[in-house]
């Protein structure tokens, strides 16, 4: 076979696959070679790195914008307790507002772990709230026997509280009515005792806005020792009691009439009613010839929607 023919042969040949080609569409495609690329063998596999073998454990530390602006945290919400509930006595919960409605439950005269729903309504003089009990009751009671929970380290530690005690203290001092109306609570007013077991004696804070000059006589309790009557004007029987105090050198002590008191051959201890109710005790201890010369005026606070008010004296001496 001579070369021309053997020449046209793969002419013919290779127009015949380049028409099959055509008629199926596939490409064929030359072959490439492999190309050593001489990569050491520990290289050949490629594995992402670990995200923490290069950082550290701990997250870094925050930035001085981050340590100016602390952590938002939900709102506390408040707690009630008790007060004004004898010894022996109780609170009942009604299934409505108002003495009309039924009792379906009752609160010990020191229960805490008091929630208010936000339900309100006056009845009469008298303002209503709708409570939760710690048991999980919901009903409702006369707001007149709660006051706020707050813990003695943080009532003891508010300046909020001293501040408001050294403005009473002042007004007292300057005879001002307006100022000390507006420092007693608007709700309870100013509940003043002139001895732990002597009957409470009470002023709204719009009568306390004219207590010097009022001429009214009042039934303060009885002596001690004597068992007369303690009767007259609170400018007449009180007031010269508290600037026996006020009017000369004394100590505040937060929630402690141990050391906010002198000797006494009677009981020296915070009302019954008042166990809920945090107080400061100003104590005028006795000269050093006279021991049991000594005096105090316990100031106790309540709360009215988170602000404190002045809501209580009582006025501890020697007793026989």
């Amino acid at each position: 076979m001579t070369k021309r023919r053997v020449f046209s042969i793969l002419i013919a040949l290779l127009v015949a696959l380049m028409a099959c080609s055509l008629v199926t569409g596939e490409v064929i495609e030359p072959e490439v070679p492999a190309v050593e690329t001489n990569l050491p063998s520990d290289a050949a596999t490629l594995h992402p790195t670990s995200p923490t073998s290069e950082e550290p454990t701990s997250p870094p530390p925050p930035t001085q914008e981050a340590l100016a602006t602390p952590e938002r945290t939900p709102d506390r919400v408040p707690e009630f307790g008790v007060i004004l509930v004898s010894e022996g006595d109780v609170l009942n919960v009604r299934s409505g507002p108002g003495v009309e409605n039924g009792i379906i439950d009752t609160l010990d005269p020191h229960a805490i772990g008091i929630t208010m729903t936000g339900n309100r309504q006056k009845v009469d003089t008298s303002m209503w709230v709708e409570i939760e009990t710690l048991s999980g009751t919901m009903g409702w009671v006369n707001a007149h026997f709660l006051t706020e929970i707050v813990d003695n380290n943080v009532f003891c530690d508010d300046p909020e509280v001293t501040s408001l005690i050294d403005k009473f203290i002042s007004a007292i001092q300057t005879r001002d009515g307006n100022v000390a109306s507006q420092l007693v609570s608007p709700i309870d007013g100013l509940t003043i005792r002139v001895s732990w077991w002597n009957p409470e004696v009470t002023f709204s804070a719009k009568e306390m806005n004219r207590i010097f000059e009022n001429p009214a006589t009042y039934d303060w309790g009885t002596q001690d020792g004597s068992g007369f009557p303690i009767q007259g004007t609170f400018s007449d029987e009180i007031l010269p009691w508290m600037d026996d105090i006020l009017n000369v050198e004394y100590s505040q002590h937060c929630n402690d009439l141990d050391n906010g008191s002198g000797p006494s051959a009677g009981f020296v201890i915070w009302p019954f009613e008042y166990q809920n109710i945090n107080y400061f005790a100003i104590y005028r201890s006795a000269p050093a010839d006279q021991e049991l010369d000594w005096r105090t005026w316990a100031i106790g606070i309540s709360y009215h929607k988170g602000k404190p008010y002045i809501a209580f004296m009582v006025q501890y001496h020697w007793e026989i």
